[in-house]
């Protein structure tokens, strides 16, 4: 399954159903940045052949890779166990050996956790959490390639998660929810695709799911 990853505030506005839509830096499936003025010269920016480079096609279910922090760690004998919280909205969560296959477990602390320096009560995990950490699973529903610049309205803004309220209830202006999203899109944006590069993004829309894509029921 592939991933996507999701700093702190994009994960707590997808927890609360404000966050619908996320979008990149020209990454293609191969991992590089190729969505640039030199492609689009010929082609239309709704041509099938660039939606194709994109990392996440329509129909993918993806895992989110949110902050996650260790509370504890246990590798006795006969008994193993790691558990985290979520940042994002403090949930605890945990992997065992009661609640996990003895093969896979073993797997999954040879491999992930013996030897890494972060593997310690009160440290981060490493951009986002692994695999078996997630939680949350997207349905990737539309792709679309755009300039960042585009992303100005209400309507775009809020479906990136960004508040159109304040603490106190009151409406904020369109040049505050602009200010927040630009904020937000610079800190995780590299370098030559900051929001004053104005570079070709992919647009990602998604619905929140269940790990094997079904709906999620809401009560």
């Amino acid at each position: 399954m592939k991933n996507i990853l999701m700093n702190t505030e994009m994960t707590k506005a997808i927890l609360e159903d404000r966050k619908t839509q996320t979008r990149r830096a020209g990454i293609t499936n191969h991992g590089r940045y190729a969505i640039d003025d030199n492609l689009l010269k010929s082609y239309k920016l709704s041509n099938q052949d660039i939606l194709k480079c994109g990392k996440y096609q329509g129909g993918d279910i993806i895992g989110v890779r949110e902050p996650v922090k260790i509370t504890n760690f246990i590798d006795a004998e006969t008994y193993a166990e790691l558990s985290f919280k979520y940042i994002a909205d403090d949930a605890l969560g945990s992997i065992n050996s009661y609640n996990t296959e003895e093969y896979e477990l073993v797997d999954f602390f040879e491999e992930k956790l013996y030897g890494k320096s972060w593997v310690k009560v009160g440290a981060r995990v490493p951009n986002g959490c692994l695999k078996e950490m997630t939680r949350i699973f997207l349905k990737i529903t539309d792709v679309r390639v755009e300039k960042l610049h585009d992303c100005y309205t209400f309507e775009h803004m809020e479906a990136e998660g960004i508040k159109s309220e304040d603490e106190n209830g009151i409406s904020k202006l369109q040049e505050e929810m602009q200010d927040e999203w630009m904020e937000l899109w610079n800190k995780t944006a590299p370098k030559g695709y900051k929001w004053e590069d104005d570079p070709y993004v992919f647009v990602y829309e998604f619905e929140r799911v269940n790990k094997d894509g079904s709906e999620i029921c809401k009560k």
